[in-house]
């Protein structure tokens, strides 16, 4: 398989890591980790529907192998940096860069993680991996961080890895059929 690798070379690559930790690692997304994450999602899904909108498109392996698909497609295109956390053999959840725009060297991150690894450090060291990466090999000025004003854990993540807080962002993202209210996060590559 073919994917794309930071920064803009591709290769020819079978399982290709991203980064490894002592317990978890970040690998690119492959169709194999589709029925790992499909349950991962199908678990947690009360849970992941409070804070992101996609869980509710996500039905069956096949909605999470298209998924992967198009991830792929887009890391390839340079769009995105999506990666697939595996912890114990396992696909538990993912992390990515998305709205990534190298001419004018920003991006968001964004993630999420099955319940039985939260609590771990798995996010916040996966994230802190993916920034530096972000700001020093691809070069990028700014990483945001947008995150639901009562969604404390990714609260808890910008503390930790000391993004600036920009403010709140009033009936931002429309989700549930309401407008909610998120906080806006950054970091920089002069902080």
């Amino acid at each position: 398989m073919v994917v794309f690798c930071y920064p803009l070379v591709q290769k020819e690559v079978s399982d290709m890591s991203f980064y490894q930790g002592k317990n978890f690692e970040l690998c690119y997304p492959d169709k194999k980790y589709a029925t790992d994450l499909f349950w991962a999602i199908d678990n947690d899904r009360t849970e992941l529907e409070k804070w992101l909108p996609w869980v509710k498109e996500t039905n069956t392996v096949k909605d999470e192998e298209n998924f992967l698909k198009y991830v792929q497609a887009q890391n390839e295109q340079q769009k995105m940096l999506a990666l697939t956390i595996i912890v114990d053999k396992t696909a538990c959840g993912m992390i990515d860069l998305h709205a990534l725009d190298l001419n004018a060297k920003t991006a968001e991150i964004g993630y999420w993680l099955a319940s039985p690894y939260q609590h771990q450090g798995i996010i916040t060291v996966g994230a802190e991996q993916l920034v530096q990466y972000a700001l020093t090999k691809l070069g990028l000025v700014r990483v945001g961080l947008l995150a639901d004003v009562r969604n404390i854990n990714s609260l808890r993540v910008a503390k930790r890895l000391a993004f600036k807080p920009e403010g709140v962002l009033r009936s931002y993202l429309r989700h549930n059929g309401q407008n909610i209210d998120v906080y806006s996060f950054s970091k920089l590559n002069t902080d």
